[in-house]
């Protein structure tokens, strides 16, 4: 994985961390569509900690870092938001996830979190 890749990542897992230890702030956005698809295609149950857990503690031996690519709706000043797309292998599924951080609301958002589909 090249650099700016680790380093997304692991800004990332830190908020998810920190998420997970004080549900009272919101650090990390999960839409409930994800949640839906973590449910339905990795059997993580469908609650916000569950996923947040299972990212923090999942060994990602097989994360593949894609690209980096601009958010097209963006109502955000100063734009660009930046999403960061990923790969991953679990229990023979490839699965694939994406999420970006707004500067402007200072949260990050876990945008996909499901199968790996052609890009």
């Amino acid at each position: 994985m090249n650099d700016i890749g680790q380093i997304q990542f692991r800004e990332f897992k830190k908020a998810c961390e920190k998420q997970i230890k004080n549900n009272d702030e919101i650090i990390v956005i999960i839409p409930r569509h994800v949640l839906q698809d973590a449910n339905r295609i990795f059997k993580i149950d469908k609650s916000k900690n569950a996923l947040l857990k299972f990212i923090v503690d999942f060994q990602y031996s097989e994360l593949n870092y894609l690209k980096r690519k601009e958010l097209i709706k963006n109502n955000e000043y100063p734009p660009p938001i930046w999403v960061f797309d990923y790969e991953f292998l679990y229990k023979f599924e490839n699965g694939y996830l994406a999420f970006y951080y707004s500067s402007k609301s200072k949260v990050w958002r876990l945008k996909s979190f499901h199968e790996q589909r052609d890009l």
